[in-house]
């Protein structure tokens, strides 16, 4: 099975195997970077029991572009 992705004149195919498709709409680094922190945040409250004080995530989008999301305890986001 594969995963075809158009945009503008470019068409790309992947495996299906190789992909994971999120909930998400067309969204922007920042906004993929947090939901990979609330992601990993659930996966260690519910496997492991463990909390974190701090969880930081960083995404490269390219060379010099990266976005960041930060979650404390406190629920304060940066």
């Amino acid at each position: 099975e594969e995963i075809e992705v158009r945009f503008q004149e470019r068409r790309l195919v992947f495996q299906r195997s190789e992909c994971v498709l999120l909930t998400l709409p067309n969204t922007t680094t920042d906004l993929l970077a947090r939901h990979v922190v609330l992601c990993l945040i659930e996966d260690l409250k519910s496997g492991s029991g463990m909390l974190q004080s701090m969880v930081r995530i960083e995404i490269d989008e390219c060379r010099g572009q990266s976005a960041v999301c930060e979650l404390r305890d406190d629920g304060e986001e940066r």
